[in-house]
């Protein structure tokens, strides 16, 4: 079951993916951050920036009464995770608050 977060329509925060215990002392190479549905008005990806263990987004908009998927797809750099890939997905859950 994918962890669930409330947001207002209306505000735009950052909401951080942590990697950290994943990679085993690996560092991410690449990051994307992917929102699903995709749709006018629906909860998309402001910004998003990214260290060596955590990927942040920053998402805006939504309509209430809507849940969207946000996945954060990473590739570790090297070592044992070279190749590798990995998703994490939260529920999006739009709401007036």
């Amino acid at each position: 079951m994918l962890s669930a977060i409330d947001k207002d329509p209306d505000a735009v925060l950052p909401y951080v993916f942590d990697w950290t215990d994943w990679l085993d002392g690996d560092t991410i190479s690449d990051a994307e951050v992917l929102v699903s549905p995709e749709e006018a008005g629906g909860v998309a990806v402001d910004a998003s920036s990214r260290d060596d263990t955590k990927v942040t987004a920053w998402l805006k908009g939504g309509a209430v009464g809507s849940s969207y998927t946000v996945t954060c797809r990473v590739h570790p750099t090297s070592g044992v995770g070279r190749g590798m890939q990995d998703d994490r997905s939260i529920l999006v859950r739009v709401k007036q608050r």
